[in-house]
């Protein structure tokens, strides 16, 4: 079929290619002032065309992957999947069970065993922590579970309880089912509606987080959580038609739909701000030091405050406590006694809560309506896309239109987005490479997996002797 492209003339301004084409800003900018920058042309566009227009929407993401595939040719149309394989053999390398059934070991009777476990691990730890340390945490993991048959506790990045509430939940899961793992995956790969799989949930005592709506059809792994339960692990298993909702979809949506940036003001923040500054005034050093920032407002005259005008006091008073605490460092002060001061002042904590309500990211979907909505409109946009002669799978949309997403952070924040576009064949090469095996290795694996199923057999198995670096061979 002849593909069909896109006349990007009639696009509008917030289509990825005339964001990128655009000067870069002469300084470099946050990733706050970025979305800032990018919300102001949402709101010009949309009050041209009101957001409701799925189809338009669809459209537009449908353009935006036509152009990231032009630009790197046809093989990119699966690029997501294919890399995923690549990474599972590159991973075969190390841990030869993972392809090969010849080489299982206990704890697992199966590749396929194996590949739940190792998978659980990646999408586990993937929590906003960059690609290389997800690799590095997975396959610690997955040489825990060889060792124990089971995960072990530990902390990950910033979302460290996230993460580790979910390994205690991969555990619990499996000794429900008696340990039997091709049970549990079973379990994880089988479909149900959310409300089903809440009180399947509440049989193994797990509260299941996300905003979704009862009706919604959703995998066992949903006990994980949405993004990454139902949409990374399911990727990872080879189901590419859920949808992962993560921080960079998002913002995409966030920039198709005019809403990327919160412009919510927390009315028990405000109500604290308020307090805390109320307080500060009857001090006659706070109420200097206040005036001389000109941030001396009485409680009335911060509420009259339109939000635009709410954000800019509140970033005000965020470098104004930021410079408290430098001086109080060089004071030798502790890191307890400057949050007594902090928490003394009382609006130190609001202002910031204020701040980042009226101008953070909207990083997650508001409801299971929302969410439902996004999964639709990214059916349709690869629906559209078959029409032009691209078949592709969601799965590989969504990663298609990461890319450029990072991109336009790094132009308008003059960060190199290369860091942030790293793919898990990238990472588990490096990995590969630190265990000793050679380019020649890991090439001839990326070869033999691209004609292998993943439950085919091998002849024969050969990893690394860790410790002495050798090789260990077993037939």
């Amino acid at each position: 079929m002849i593909k069909s492209q896109i006349d990007y003339e009639i696009l509008p301004d917030t289509y990825i290619g005339k964001l990128l084409s655009s000067p870069a800003p002469k300084k470099r900018l946050s990733n706050q002032e970025a979305a800032a920058l990018i919300q102001e042309t949402a709101d010009r566009v949309e009050k041209e065309r009101p957001n409701g227009d799925d189809r338009r929407i669809a459209e537009l993401m449908a353009a935006e992957a036509i152009r990231a595939i032009s630009g790197n040719g046809s093989s990119s149309l699966n690029w997501y999947t294919d890399s995923i394989d690549n990474a599972l053999s590159v991973a075969g390398l190390i841990h030869p069970e993972l392809v090969d059934e010849e080489c299982v070991v206990s704890p697992f009777k199966s590749a396929s065993e194996a590949r739940v476990v190792f998978f659980a691990a990646l999408s586990i730890t993937s929590q906003n922590i960059k690609v290389f340390e997800n690799v590095r945490y997975a396959l610690e993991q997955y040489e825990q579970f060889k060792r124990h048959g089971r995960f072990v506790d530990a902390s990950y990045g910033p979302k460290a309880q996230s993460v580790l509430r979910n390994l205690q939940r991969f555990n619990l899961a499996l000794k429900t089912f008696g340990g039997d793992l091709s049970r549990l995956e079973a379990f994880l790969m089988k479909r149900f509606t959310m409300g089903e799989i809440r009180r399947v949930a509440e049989g193994f005592s797990i509260n299941i987080g996300g905003a979704e709506l009862n009706d919604e059809v959703v995998h066992g792994s949903m006990i994980f959580g949405p993004k990454i339960g139902n949409g990374f692990f399911q990727n990872l298993m080879g189901n590419h038609d859920p949808v992962t909702i993560d921080l960079w979809f998002m913002r995409m949506w966030g920039r198709y739909t005019g809403t990327l940036v919160k412009r919510e003001i927390p009315k028990a923040a405000l109500t604290k701000l308020t307090a805390g500054i109320r307080k500060s005034l009857r001090s006659e050093k706070m109420t200097k030091v206040l005036r001389d920032a000109g941030l001396a407002l009485k409680p009335s005259e911060i509420r009259a405050l339109d939000p635009e005008e709410l954000a800019n006091y509140t970033k005000k008073l965020n470098h104004l406590w930021s410079r408290r605490r430098r001086a109080e460092l060089e004071k030798g002060r502790t890191n307890d006694q400057i949050l007594e001061i902090k928490t003394a002042l009382g609006w130190a904590n609001p202002a910031k809560a204020v701040y980042e309500s009226l101008v953070g990211t909207v990083d997650t979907p508001r409801n299971g309506n929302e969410r439902r909505r996004m999964r639709a409109v990214t059916r349709q946009s690869v629906d559209i896309l078959r029409l032009k002669g691209y078949s592709m799978s969601p799965a590989d949309l969504q990663a298609t239109l990461w890319y450029p997403e990072k991109e336009l952070y790094g132009h308008l924040t003059g960060r190199d987005p290369g860091a942030m576009n790293v793919s898990y064949e990238q990472a588990l090469v490096a990995a590969a490479k630190n265990e000793g095996y050679t380019d020649g290795e890991i090439d001839d694996a990326i070869e033999a997996g691209a004609g292998r199923s993943r439950r085919a057999g091998g002849d024969g198995c050969l990893e690394r002797d860790a410790g002495r670096g050798g090789f260990q061979v077993s037939s």
